[in-house]
C-alpha cells in the first residue's frame, strides 16, 4: 500500500492571475517582459490564455511575483494552484 508521499504531483499554477497580481503592484506588461527576458508574443499566452512556461520561465515568473507581490501572496497563489491529475507522475513511485 502506497501512501500520499510515494506519489509525485505537479501543480497548475494559474499564471493570468499571477501576471495580474503583478500588474495590480505597480508593473507594466513592458515591465515585466523586459524583467523576464521573454518576448511580448509568449507572454501575452501566458496572460491572456493561461499557457504553461517552460520550467525556467515559470520559475523567473514566480521569483519576480514573490519580489513584487511578497512572501505572502505569493505563498498563497502557490496554495490555490490545483493539483493535475498526471497518470504518467503517479506510476513514479518512491521506494
Amino acid at each position: 500500500m502506497h501512501g500520499i508521499d510515494d506519489y509525485i504531483y505537479a501543480r497548475r499554477i494559474d499564471w493570468p492571475v499571477v501576471i495580474a497580481d503583478m500588474r495590480d503592484a505597480g508593473l507594466t506588461y513592458l515591465d515585466m517582459t523586459d524583467l523576464l527576458g521573454i518576448p511580448w508574443a509568449t507572454f501575452a499566452q501566458y496572460r491572456r490564455h493561461g499557457s504553461e512556461p517552460r520550467h525556467s520561465v515559470g520559475q523567473a515568473i514566480l521569483l519576480l511575483h514573490r519580489r513584487t507581490c511578497g512572501i505572502q501572496l505569493s505563498e498563497r497563489r502557490l496554495l490555490e494552484s490545483d493539483i493535475v491529475d498526471n497518470p504518467i507522475a503517479t506510476e513514479l513511485r518512491f521506494n
